[in-house]
């Protein structure tokens, strides 16, 4: 698994990803119940970011949001 952090001023983007499953199967989209990246999903458009998930050409899965940064005034 890698975790990959940029922050900027204006933003905040954060990717998880993981590598190909031991068995070699690509995880299929739609087999869990959903609850969790409902969630995130939610919490990320509360914060007005972006979030985008999905299989990776390797055969893995990667989650990927962007969160904007408030600028002091």
């Amino acid at each position: 698994m890698t975790v990959d952090i940029n922050a900027r001023y204006d933003r905040l983007d954060v990717a998880v990803a993981n590598g190909q499953s031991p068995s070699g199967v690509a995880p299929v989209e739609g087999l869990g119940l959903g609850w969790g990246l409902i969630g995130i999903r939610e919490r990320i458009d509360l914060l007005r970011g972006t979030l985008v998930s999905g299989t990776t050409p390797e055969g893995g899965w990667v989650v990927r949001f962007v969160i904007p940064v408030a600028q002091p005034d």
